[in-house]
């Protein structure tokens, strides 16, 4: 046995515990840096001497040689880490929907007096006013001015919901520009770690980059993450290289959908959305995965089983789904009705029209193109009836208020039917363009949205019936024809008889701004007959199909109002239990990985001691061999 074999022996007990030192220095300086796992060195015992052979050394047995630094590796447990992001991705959706919802609550702003509902109530009021003296003008000023605060809410409350949606848009594209950046930045560390690996290295500070960025993928959408050996040489105990994968609810991932982040070496994946707009509403339609080699996997919203702050926006402002629901609609300007022809003139020109319909096969095919010639003196209802006769095509005449629009779709409903008008006639009608048929929308916002225009079409509908219904003004003198309260503007029936867009559109009647004394108050010639006021004013109670079984116009929106508070207090009560459930995870991951001051400081005297203790070694065995070397065999000099 070699005479410097104890000195060797305390030089890797040395250097073993400076490495040790220099890790637990390094734990130290990262004690607050986010993401970062403590690093450990895991000791090995060296080889024991002598090593099994036939022409060993023949002692009493082995012994040992020290110790050596087998490895510097990061304290971190991969269970923890999935259970964290599976409750990340719930957190993502639920706090999308609740921060979404609470902005709704905020525009309703119910039950206060800016409401709908207080504002309808002062409407009502009104006419019970108006009842009991229909002659005075006052009385007549203020219905008036309560419809218009009506109609002006209906507008406020719509627009500002549309607004809602394109903001969701706006956060949503953010969001993915976001997860695009993270997933460039996941392929980044993929590779640095396959450069690093291959050499026996445990790259320990790009893991946890890579597991911090992973960490804020799993909030946007749910992912699979599965890894790979680097190389033959890579220690068993590295992570590998990293796949990302689209998941499901329950972590699976999805069939179909390339991998955002492909372990194999090719570039990083990027997200998209599509998105769906009608009648000024927007829609999220697909989520799509395009991957480097040009593979494009397209997503439906509608039923990605992958939750996450992504789909919570998609869900709060509406997804489309498989249902058809409108034709592809498009309605001219408004026209002033001639008096002797009852009816509205057409713009001279001609229209160019192509629609869609349903052929035997159950599919939408494009009709043939047509033209309408105009010669300037034929109605709205006679080009209506002359449309209506081509295949692929549907036209009427919307009338009111002395006014009548054109409004033309095609037969087929749903997002493959289309609508094409051209033609010097149909820039003269104010029917240029190409429009699309829409799906059915479902999601917080889109439901919202289709509510009011029930909403707004019932009572509109309803007042305007009971108010053309009426004898008269009630005034002396006054006028004895009838009108409209209430104005659809540009808005228009859908299939259902619900008015598409009307809670945007609803406005008074010209004749009602001009002049209040139109308001019809009466049920009779009768100077002073305010009976049909009465009757206006109860239909705040009446029942209406369109509804609901049941329903009214109070209980319907007093329905909606609470169905948004459960919805809002739901999607709260989730976040507030997933934040709980992902506080636990994440706390337990801290008592595993996080820095402990405390731990560190323990281990650094425990290290210091050893390392002393190493050194006092070499001194030791220093005399030994000064010793031998100095003071021996001098006798006879």
């Amino acid at each position: 046995m070699s005479t410097f074999h104890g000195l060797e022996v305390a030089k890797r007990g040395l250097f073993t515990q400076q490495s040790a030192l220099y890790t637990t220095g390094h734990n130290i300086s990262n004690a607050n840096t986010d993401g970062y796992s403590r690093q450990r060195i895991n000791m090995e015992q060296t080889g024991a001497f002598p090593s099994g052979s036939r022409n060993r050394l023949e002692i009493a047995g082995q012994m040992g040689s020290g110790v050596q630094a087998g490895s510097v590796q990061r304290v971190r447990e991969a269970f923890l880490d999935e259970q964290f992001r599976s409750e990340a991705k719930k957190l993502g959706y639920y706090d999308a929907l609740e921060n979404g919802l609470g902005k709704m609550e905020d525009v309703m702003n119910e039950p206060t007096d800016q409401g709908l509902a207080k504002t309808m109530d002062r409407f009502w009021q009104s006419l019970q006013d108006l009842a009991v003296n229909p002659e005075d003008a006052g009385a007549r000023a203020v219905v008036k001015e309560r419809g218009k605060a009506v109609a002006e809410t209906f507008n406020y409350l719509s627009n500002s919901i549309q607004t809602l949606q394109r903001d969701a848009k706006r956060e949503a594209d953010i969001t993915v520009k976001n997860a695009n950046s993270i997933l460039q930045q996941i392929d980044q560390l993929n590779r640095q770690i396959g450069n690093v690996e291959p050499h026996g290295q445990l790259p320990n500070d790009l893991y946890d980059q890579r597991d911090r960025l992973i960490d804020d993928l799993s909030e946007i959408v749910s992912i699979d993450v599965s890894y790979e050996k680097s190389a033959a040489s890579s220690k068993d105990i590295a992570d590998g290289l990293a796949t990302v994968r689209l998941a499901d609810a329950l972590g699976r991932p999805l069939d179909g959908a390339p991998a955002l982040v492909d372990a194999g070496g090719a570039p990083a994946s990027s997200l998209s959305v599509d998105y769906r707009e009608t009648d000024g509403r927007i829609a999220f339609d697909s989520l799509r995965v395009l991957h480097s080699d040009g593979e494009t996997a397209s997503l439906d919203f509608h039923t990605l089983p992958s939750p996450g702050k992504l789909k919570g926006l998609a869900d709060l402002a509406g997804t489309v789904t498989a249902t058809p629901q409108s034709s592809a609609v498009m309605v001219s300007d408004a026209f002033p009705v001639n008096k002797e022809t009852g009816g509205a003139t057409f713009p001279e020109g001609t229209l160019t029209l192509t629609g869609s319909f349903v052929n035997e096969d159950g599919e939408v095919d494009q009709g043939e193109t047509v033209e309408i010639a105009s010669s300037g003196k034929e109605t709205m209802e006679e080009i209506a009836a002359r449309i209506s006769k081509e295949e692929g095509l549907e036209a009427e005449v919307l009338s009111q208020d002395g006014e009548q629009r054109l409004l033309v779709r095609s037969e087929a409903a749903g997002r493959s039917a289309a609508l094409t008008v051209t033609g010097d006639g149909a820039e003269g009608a104010g029917l240029q363009g190409t429009v699309e048929g829409s799906n059915e929308q479902e999601g917080s916002y889109a439901s919202m949205l289709d509510d009011l225009d029930k909403l707004a079409t019932s009572f509109a509908t309803q007042f305007n019936a009971e108010h053309n219904d009426a004898e008269s003004a009630g005034l002396e003198g006054g006028p004895s024809a009838t009108t409209d309260f209430f104005s659809y503007g540009n808005s228009y029936p859908d299939t259902g008889g619900v008015y598409r867009g009307l809670a945007s559109a609803l406005d008074i009647t010209g004749a009602i701004k001009k002049n209040a004394g139109m308001i019809a108050a009466a049920n009779s010639t009768s100077v002073g007959d305010g009976d049909n006021a009465r009757d206006l004013a109860v239909l705040r109670d009446k029942v209406d199909g369109l509804l609901g079984e049941g329903a009214t116009v109070s209980t319907f929106y007093e329905g909606m109002i609470g169905g948004m508070a459960v919805e809002t207090q739901e999607a709260g009560r989730m976040s507030d239990n997933i934040q709980t459930l992902r506080d636990s995870v994440q706390n337990r991951r801290f008592s595993v990985s996080q820095v402990s001051l405390d731990e560190e400081m323990t281990n650094m005297i425990k290290f210091q001691h050893a390392y002393n203790a190493s050194s006092r070694n070499i001194t030791a065995i220093d005399e030994m061999l000064d010793r031998v070397i100095n003071q021996m065999g001098v006798v006879g000099r």
